[in-house]
């Protein structure tokens, strides 16, 4: 038997109500937030049709966030703020918005300033910085030098305190920011020849 998308999605959308329903049985419906505003596609279409397909199964009460349009100023984004934290599903039909490469020595304090400057120029104020990954040479104890270490620490505790004093005075000023610091499982799980970059 063949199975549209379609029908795929809308089983997919009952069986997570089934769910819902399960966990919440004093609610009758689960609450969908609809994300669209710059797609490549006619996403007005898509959520308009999206929506009346969820609602008419009677197991969602739908909603919709339309960000700022292509090319909208920095205080309107700034002035988008959904709650996501109300919707036990979010559906996002957004791909707009636009990438850059930016590229420098984050343990340099000087081409780190560069790298702010340059970003905030394409794209306005920092709002978010991740800290996430970073170079993990494997190294038996019999191998590690002093120096490993610090190449370690200069990257994962300089470099985060590098950017963060960069992005910071920015965030204070628009009184928003978020920093998010990713760590890794590899602290806890004790591998092997992963010593130096554990300590940092």
């Amino acid at each position: 038997m063949t199975i549209s998308r379609r029908q795929f999605t809308l089983r997919s959308l009952a069986l997570l109500a089934a769910s819902f329903r399960d966990a919440h049985s004093e609610r009758l419906q689960a609450r969908v937030l609809f994300v669209d505003g710059i797609n490549n596609h006619d996403w007005q279409a898509a959520t308009h049709a999206i929506t009346q397909i969820l609602t008419a199964t009677g197991l969602f009460s739908v909603d919709v966030s339309t960000t700022p349009p292509r090319g909208a100023t920095i205080a309107a984004w700034n002035s988008w703020r959904p709650d996501f934290s109300g919707y036990d599903v979010v559906i996002n039909n957004f791909n707009g918005g636009h990438a850059a490469i930016f590229q420098a020595d984050l343990r340099d304090e000087l081409e780190v300033a560069r790298l702010v400057t340059d970003v905030s120029r394409a794209f306005g104020p920092v709002d978010i910085l991740v800290v996430n990954a970073g170079p993990q040479p494997f190294y038996s104890i019999e191998e590690q030098t002093w120096e490993n270490y610090l190449r370690q620490l200069e990257f994962f505790v300089k470099s985060p305190l590098l950017l963060l004093k960069q992005v910071l005075p920015a965030m204070k000023k628009q009184r928003f920011g978020r920093i998010i610091q990713v760590r890794s499982e590899v602290f806890e799980l004790g591998n092997p020849r992963f010593a130096n970059y554990v300590a940092a």
